[in-house]
């Protein structure tokens, strides 16, 4: 059973992801429609995610009273690595195996950002946490 703020960081932590998922989106389709290419728009368009999404973990879902610090920020893009190598490397397999998704690249997107999500809240949860 989770605990009553357990529960409240998983609830916070997807409504941050799901606000995440629209910057990746958007950002990732302004540059791909711009003519930057997919693998250009693709990196881009996560670090932006990441960057919101550890601003609004520290300061909405875990609540963390330290200062924001660039060292924090790099620990944090550290601790992803592999919730972002699931994302990146799902976005492109599905890419790959699916002419929908080639054609709506924002499908792949979605589903990349649910593969990553579980291991972005374990990583998130213990480099934020108060």
């Amino acid at each position: 059973m989770l605990s009553n703020e357990t529960y409240r960081n998983v609830l916070a932590f997807a409504v941050v992801g799901s606000l995440a998922f629209f910057v990746d989106a958007g950002v990732f389709t302004t540059l791909n429609t711009l003519g930057a290419g997919t693998l250009a728009s693709r990196c881009v368009s996560i670090l932006a995610s990441f960057t919101f999404t550890w601003y609004l973990n520290r300061t909405f879902t875990f609540r963390t009273t330290k200062p924001a610090s660039f060292v924090e920020f790099l620990s944090y893009v550290g601790g992803m690595q592999i919730g972002l190598l699931t994302n990146f490397s799902t976005f492109f397999v599905v890419l790959y195996l699916s002419d929908i998704a080639k054609a709506y690249p924002v499908i792949a997107l979605a589903i990349a950002t649910l593969a990553g999500m579980v291991i972005n809240f374990m990583v998130s949860r213990r480099i934020l946490k108060k």
